[in-house]
């Protein structure tokens, strides 16, 4: 029974380490999708807050190219803009000029004859400087309330202003409060500031401005949680009630299978994200499988058990049945390591507009010769081939090939690179363009094809040399005839399918001696 026991322990002891390994492997997989979520989470909020900012830059650049800018000028430029559909986060745009004590009145009487008749600095008071709201648009009431707004006097908000004068970049507010409708409903919401220039006439400059809704704009981009994660983002790096911006879902999981913290800036402000993962992204991944696993493996364990007790009784056949078992057990893990490691064919992500290399696999990197840093920092026309391409320079023949996965083909190519070691390599290359909002992507693949080339140029030689006008034939090891050339043919009379199958005493003309042959 000892064989029996031994081999039963050990059976189950490789299940449990397989079980064991398959978990993590499930895991491992359930964690990468979750990271990949969060990186494109991230990337597209950023792009999102920068695309946002870019509608303040061309505010300022309308103040810095227009000698004046009216009313109505700054109502048609920000109708232009189509706020609601393409940036309906924010809820207005405004512009808020700097001036002192001195230029306060003319100020006022400037305002009041533009139509904002009880224009007035608010709160009341005379003071060395004042920041106040003298454009706002769309215009409603609300907007029209803000006008006259001294928002210098704010001191969370003039250490934004201060903030984005000593930068010339935008700076956002900390967490603050908008009213949405005539029931006093409010939502968390931030400001970004811009700053404008002053004047050359000696008019002083100020402030573009524009508060942003933090719920519609995490809404755009979480879309109503469709990636089965949850968020919940604070104002600060500590999560307080009161600094609460936002959270995807009223009731959080408690205890998420896959959890994940981390802090944000932009603008000169720190925000806190928190990720936790929903039971419909846990389910992209099959749990069942290591059960499966371990199921499978607790029967061939006892079945291995069976075969060490028929080994006691019928040594020979008992032998034979273990090595078919272990011949199997070791291509059941030869095809799990193959699932699970199986090696990806070389692939670079190009950049159209920056003419470089932005991602590149560890398959690319050998097949360039380089490691992906270099391989990154490099212009693409580094690894072009000299000379050309059917009278074409290789700059030519890439252009038409960018063109065509512009166009959305997944184009196939049969070309020339040249790697870092100056080697020539022809290679099958498939370029398809990726989806990305403000780049033009284009992912490349290759299988190098060199050597392949190399044996049909051989071929190709060899059957040249073949059919030369010596006649010539091909035997096997036993004289018998497997080929002959045009020429033989035509030296001899016989025709090719006479010959073949024969033997060279085919051409035995039985008037010479053996000598002679």
């Amino acid at each position: 029974m000892r064989p029996v026991l031994v081999t039963l322990a050990c059976s189950l002891a490789i299940s449990l380490a397989v079980w064991q390994h398959s978990r993590m492997e499930v895991e491992r997989h359930l964690r990468m999708e979750f990271e990949a979520e969060l990186a494109k989470f991230r990337t597209d909020l950023n792009s999102r807050l920068i695309g946002n900012a870019r509608a303040l830059r061309a505010a300022t650049a309308l103040f810095i190219a227009s000698d004046e800018v009216t009313r109505k000028d700054w109502s048609d430029f920000v109708r232009s803009l189509r706020l609601e559909k393409d940036f309906p986060a924010m809820q207005a745009m405004a512009f808020a000029r700097a001036v002192d004590d001195a230029g306060l009145e003319a100020l006022v009487r400037e305002m009041r004859a533009s139509g904002a008749a009880d224009f007035s600095p608010r709160p009341p008071g005379r003071r060395d400087r004042y920041v106040m709201n003298v454009l706002a648009a769309p215009d409603n009431d609300e907007n029209r309330r803000a006008l006259g707004y001294d928002m210098w006097q704010d001191p969370e908000r003039r250490a934004t202003m201060l903030r984005a004068l000593a930068s010339g970049d935008p700076a956002i507010t900390g967490r603050i409060t908008l009213k949405i409708d005539e029931q006093g409903r409010q939502v968390p919401a931030f400001i970004m500031y811009l700053p404008v220039p002053p004047r050359a006439d000696g008019q002083q400059g100020g402030f573009v401005l524009s508060p942003f809704r933090m719920p519609v704009l995490m809404d755009e981009l979480i879309q109503h949680g469709r990636r089965g994660i949850s968020l919940t983002i604070h104002d600060g790096d500590t999560p307080r009630p009161e600094a609460l911006y936002y959270r995807s879902h009223l009731n959080p999981p408690g205890e998420a299978r896959l959890a994940h913290s981390e802090t944000f800036g932009f603008g000169g402000r720190q925000w806190r994200l928190d990720f936790a993962s929903l039971p419909e992204f846990d389910a992209r991944v099959d749990d069942g499988h290591p059960l499966q696993m371990l199921i499978g493996g607790v029967m061939f364990s006892l079945l291995a058990a069976f075969a060490a007790w028929v080994l006691t009784t019928r040594r020979d056949h008992a032998l034979g049945l273990a090595r078919d078992m272990t011949r199997s057990l070791r291509e059941s893990e030869a095809r799990l390591r193959v699932l699970i490691d199986h090696a990806p064919e070389p692939i670079v992500v190009y950049d159209a507009d920056a003419d470089r290399f932005v991602d590149a696999n560890p398959r690319a990197e050998a097949l360039f010769c380089c490691p992906r840093e270099e391989l990154l920092a490099a212009s693409a026309s580094r690894f072009y081939p000299p000379g050309t391409h059917d009278g074409r320079s290789a700059s030519v023949v890439a252009g038409e090939m960018l063109a065509r996965a512009m166009s959305g083909e997944q184009a196939l190519f049969d070309r020339t690179l040249c790697n870092a070691r100056g080697e020539l390599v022809r290679c099958e290359m498939r370029l398809m363009r990726l989806p990305a909002t403000d780049r033009r992507l284009v992912r490349v693949s290759f299988i190098d094809i060199t050597q392949r080339k190399r044996i049909e140029a051989d071929l190709q030689v060899a059957a040249i040399t073949f059919e030369s006008h010596e006649g010539m034939l091909v035997t096997d090891a036993e004289k018998n005839i497997l080929r002959v050339n045009r020429s033989f043919c035509e030296i001899t009379g016989y025709e090719a399918t006479e010959a073949v199958g024969q033997t060279p005493r085919l051409l035995k003309s039985g008037r010479h001696e053996q000598s002679f042959y």
